[in-house]
């Protein structure tokens, strides 16, 4: 008669048997994947719940290494919904070491260690695999980046000074494995935990050995012992890439100057709250502080108002508007509004090609599109998609002149009640959202910055808008507060 521990022997020959038969044959030829371990049933094949059967069988090192080894394996075959289920895998079995780190620094100081081994291989991949599995791999970097950052972290609370040495070491060790055509990963990794500690120390790396300032960057000196990001090391103040930063610093390490890139010149467009091509309606008590205009289409297109012309026939004015109303058709007794409102569209139609031509980007598909909780720095971000800020974001600027620009090739969605919060002195006015789609705004949700938008603008019920509203098609309201930012 089998007892309970022979058939639980036998169970664990045939998944030890299972392994070693679904071991795939590339993990014996690549040697990024030889690194990390073979990984053993992958989340394609049908016994893949035998894996999840044993984990207790597995240290939390071991089976990070295993679970980092399926993402690549699946991110490869171009599997992407199976390379997505390792992910998760992958940052349950992170999360679990650094839950270990808590308190022991030598086990912060191996975290760390496998962490920034892990990034490195997966960066080394990201421009092998498929297009569509790419993003499974930016998001595997993303957490790995996030097991160095909180590692360290654990470590420099209980030794700081060891907790500086090993940040210092793990830097300089992604920077010097990491093959350049993966740096953009890299960036996009350490943004998404708001850390721009490889961005300024790639850039210190190549100052030094070429003497001279990288492109983009006039920087005035950088201050020992000055802090960005969320990393324990020192850094320099030196701007990310695309970024236009003067960083003289002062003897106690405060940043002097602005960083971001340089702001986009909205010419006389800047003079309204909102501008459209095609209109702009409201239901509802609406609140306007600022002025309105649309051209080329009339005054008829401007509805919910109760619009009042004035006694110059130039302008109107409304009960909602804290400002004037201009129209193209404003045009009796010699009055300037046409060509006033010809010019501010025009202005409005360069300063939108402006921001959508920047190149050098800080950050391409920061968060694959959803920014939602995530804590942005002064930068120039840009996506193939469209970007969904579904609970708020965070955008942290060390200075009032600091600047943001999104390039957002699709629809920008920001959810009902999301929050766009500002913090360390951000202004609405530095911050622009050229949104190449439509551009809508949940309820009650409240959104921070100067909208360019090749589509419409929809309100809806209760949003509030500190910038401006400029479309090249038309604007919907619905019982919003609009004010434009100065």
């Amino acid at each position: 008669m089998i007892n309970n521990k022979s058939k639980i022997l036998m169970l664990v020959m045939f998944s030890v048997s299972i392994i070693l038969m679904s071991a795939p044959v590339m993990a014996q030829e690549n040697e990024i994947e030889n690194e990390l371990g073979n990984p053993g049933i992958t989340p394609d094949s049908s016994f893949y719940f035998l894996d999840r059967m044993f984990d207790w069988l597995q240290t939390a090192e071991s089976r990070a290494n295993e679970k980092a080894a399926e993402v690549l394996a699946m991110a490869r075959e171009g599997k992407v919904e199976h390379a997505q289920i390792a992910l998760r895998h992958y940052e349950s079995a992170m999360e679990k070491r650094q839950e270990q780190s808590q308190g022991n620094e030598d086990v912060a100081e191996e975290v760390a260690m496998q962490a920034t081994n892990h990034l490195i291989l997966l960066a080394g991949v990201l421009e092998q695999v498929p297009e569509e599995a790419k993003p499974a791999i930016q998001r595997a970097m993303e957490v790995s980046t996030r097991g160095r950052d909180e590692s360290i972290s654990a470590l420099t609370e209980i030794n700081p000074s060891r907790g500086e040495r090993v940040a210092r070491e793990t830097l300089q060790k992604v920077i010097d494995e990491t093959p350049t055509q993966s740096q953009e990963g890299l960036t996009r990794a350490f943004n998404s935990i708001d850390s721009k500690e490889y961005v300024e120390a790639r850039e210190e790396t190549e100052i030094t050995t070429s003497g001279g300032t990288t492109s983009g960057t006039t920087s005035g000196g950088t201050t020992s012992g000055t802090t960005t990001g969320s990393g324990s090391t020192g850094g320099s103040t030196g701007g990310s890439s695309g970024a236009t930063t003067s960083s003289g610093g002062s003897s106690d390490g405060t940043a002097t100057s602005s960083s971001g890139p340089a702001a986009v010149n909205l010419g006389t467009s800047g003079d309204f709250a909102i501008l459209s091509k095609a209109g702009v309606s409201t239901t509802g008590t609406t609140s306007i502080t600022g002025d309105i205009g649309v051209s080329p289409i009339d005054s008829t297109a401007i509805t919910g108002f109760g619009l009042i012309v004035d006694s110059s026939e130039c302008f109107s004015t409304s009960s909602l508007v804290t400002g004037n109303i201009y129209a193209a058709d404003y045009d009796t007794l010699g009055c300037p509004t046409p060509a006033k409102m010809t010019t501010a569209v025009s202005d409005m139609e360069t300063a939108y090609a402006d921001a959508a031509g920047r190149v050098n980007p800080t950050a391409t598909e920061l968060g694959s599109g959803d920014i939602s909780g995530l804590t942005i720095t002064p930068g120039l971000y840009k996506w193939g998609t469209g970007v969904l800020i579904n609970n708020g974001v965070t955008l942290s600027c060390q200075n009032s002149d600091d600047t943001f620009i999104f390039q957002i090739a699709k629809d920008l969605t920001v959810g009902n009640g999301a929050i766009v919060t500002l913090s360390g002195g951000c202004q609405a006015k530095n911050i622009f959202w050229q949104v190449n789609g439509q551009a809508t705004l949940g309820t009650t949700s409240d959104f921070k910055g100067n909208i360019l938008s090749a589509t419409l603008i929809e309100m809806n019920t209760g949003a509030t808008l500190n910038g401006r509203a400029l479309t090249q098609t038309a604007v919907t309201l619905d019982s919003n507060a609009v004010t434009k930012s100065d």
